[in-house]
Formats: C-alpha cells, sequence, structure tokens
C-alpha cells in the first residue's frame, strides 16, 4: 500500500517549483501543467492539483484555504542541520517559517518546519536525537 496526498492549488506551477526547488521528486508521468503537477516525498506520493478540480470527482465542495490548518504533513529526516536547512531553503522560496525548532513533547524527537506558498503546513521531524549528536 502506499499513501497519495492529493492536495489543491490556485497556482499548480508555482507551488510545483516551490516543492521541485525544495527537493521532493518529481514523478515523469505527471509533469507539472495547469492543471496538475505530481512528486514523491520519499515513499509518499504527493499531488498537487488546480483548485476545482476535487468537485469534479467527488461530490463535495472543498475547503479553502484557511489560517487555520485542518492537517499537518509530516516528514522526518536524518539531522537537525538538514531539517533546519529545508525550513531556510523553504523560506527562501516564498515560503514561511513554522516558528518550532525545540525538542519535541516525545522524549528524542526534535521538530521544526515551514509553511508552503498555499499555506499548507510541513512538519519536520528528527528522530532518535541523541543519536545524532
Amino acid at each position: 500500500m502506499n499513501l497519495w496526498i492529493n492536495l489543491y492549488a490556485r497556482d499548480v506551477q508555482k507551488l510545483a517549483h516551490f516543492y521541485q526547488e525544495l527537493g521532493f521528486q518529481p514523478i515523469p508521468t505527471f509533469p507539472a501543467t495547469e492543471t496538475e503537477a505530481g512528486f514523491h516525498v520519499g515513499e509518499t506520493t504527493v499531488m498537487i492539483f488546480k483548485q476545482g478540480f476535487f468537485e469534479q470527482v467527488i461530490p463535495h465542495t472543498m475547503r479553502t484555504p484557511s489560517p487555520h490548518p485542518t492537517v499537518l504533513l509530516s516528514f522526518d529526516l536524518p539531522s537537525i542541520e538538514e531539517a533546519e536547512g529545508w525550513v531556510k531553503k523553504a523560506i527562501s522560496l516564498g515560503g514561511q517559517d513554522l516558528n518550532v525548532h525545540e525538542m519535541a513533547k516525545k522524549p528524542g524527537f526534535y521538530n521544526t518546519g515551514f509553511i508552503d506558498l498555499e499555506g499548507y503546513y510541513w512538519n519536520i521531524l528528527v528522530r532518535e536525537v541523541a543519536k545524532n549528536k
């Protein structure tokens, strides 16, 4: 089983450029167009669709982005330095700092993250921090 995350965007190509520059791996069969783009993030597939696409395939209206996230997308990296490097790169590409740079409440985890161009919240975890020092 593989997880596919489907996100919508007002500007697919702009968000696709952001993700590609950040380091997400483009999927050749889903190149960035005005209506869709696909990326691999580890073993997970992240698809971006033009806002309005979901209403064509499911009988519900999707929420528009709001200042309050409804989901926190997370991935892990092997070191604090690499995680903070991703945050700095996201900011340099126009994203925002999630303003979390600390040891998580669960021992051995470090937390940081960014907000992308469409307002999606991305959390980056570093597991087993003590072993990485």
